[in-house]
C-alpha cells in the first residue's frame, strides 16, 4: 500500500492512491509505521521537494525506532536527518553524519534504497564543493544499480552525475550532456515519466535540443 503512491507519482499516473501512512498508524505495530514513515512520508516527500513534511517525518521515524530498537531504520533518519543539514552546504559535520550512516548501512547487510542513501550524499558533498567525491558517490550508486538490478532510481543518477559535472567544469558541457541524455533514455525506458521531465529540464538549461517538442510550462509544472 505505501508503494502505490510513490509507484503513480514516478510514473505521473492521476488518480488517487492509496494513504499507507495513515493505514500504519491504525495498525498501531512499530516495524510497520517506521516502514511507512520512511516510503511513504520521507521518501515520496523528499521526491517531491516537501523539506519541511521530510524533516518533521524523519524526527518520527528517529524516535520510533529509538523507542524500539529499529536499527536499520534510525539509520535511515540519520542519513535523511544530515543530507537535509548538509544541503546548504554550511554544515561539514553533516558529511560525516551521512558517511556514518552509509557505513553502518552497509553493516546491517541491507543494499536497499542504496543507491537513494548515496545520492543524498553526493548532493550534500557537491553543495559543499567537493565534486569528485560526489562523482564517486553517483559511480557507486551506479555500479550498485548494475550488481543488484535495482534500478528505480537509476535515471536520476545519471541525470546527477551530468549535474554535478556542470558544477565542476561549466566547459565541459558536452561530457555533461551524454550523462543528462543516458538518464533521458532510461527514464524513458522505464516509463517513468517524473525522471524523464527532470532530465529534460536539465538538457534544456544547457540549451541541448530534445528529440521531442515539449512545453516548459509543462515540464515545470510536472517536475
Amino acid at each position: 500500500m505505501c508503494y502505490q503512491p510513490w509507484v503513480m507519482w514516478l510514473l505521473d499516473m492521476p488518480g488517487h492512491a492509496a494513504d499507507g501512512l495513515a493505514y500504519a498508524r491504525r495498525c498501531d505495530h512499530a516495524h510497520t509505521l517506521a516502514y511507512a514513515l520512511f516510503v511513504s512520508g520521507i521518501l515520496l516527500e523528499l521526491l517531491k521537494g516537501n523539506a519541511a513534511v521530510v524533516r518533521q517525518n524523519t524526527r518520527e521515524m528517529a524516535e520510533i525506532s529509538r523507542q524500539h530498537g529499529l536499527g536499520l531504520w534510525s539509520i535511515g533518519a540519520q542519513i535523511v536527518d544530515a543530507w537535509l543539514d548538509g544541503r546548504s552546504g554550511k554544515s561539514p559535520e553533516a558529511i560525516d553524519r551521512l558517511r556514518t550512516g552509509l557505513v553502518a548501512l552497509r553493516m546491517t547487510g541491507t543494499g536497499v534504497f542504496r543507491p537513494f542513501f548515496l545520492s543524498l550524499y553526493a548532493e550534500t558533498l557537491a553543495a559543499a564543493g567537493r565534486m569528485g567525491e560526489a562523482l564517486q558517490a553517483l559511480d557507486e550508486g551506479l555500479a550498485h544499480v548494475e550488481a543488484t538490478a535495482e534500478r528505480w532510481f537509476e535515471p536520476e543518477l545519471h541525470r546527477l552525475r551530468g549535474e554535478t559535472l556542470l558544477k565542476m567544469n561549466n566547459a565541459n558541457s558536452e561530457g555533461a550532456e551524454r550523462w543528462l541524455r543516458t538518464a533521458l533514455l532510461t527514464a524513458r525506458e522505464q516509463k517513468a515519466r517524473r525522471w524523464e521531465i527532470r532530465a529534460e529540464l536539465s538538457l534544456a538549461r544547457i540549451g541541448a535540443s530534445i528529440d521531442r517538442v515539449v512545453g516548459i510550462d509543462t515540464l515545470l509544472a510536472g517536475a
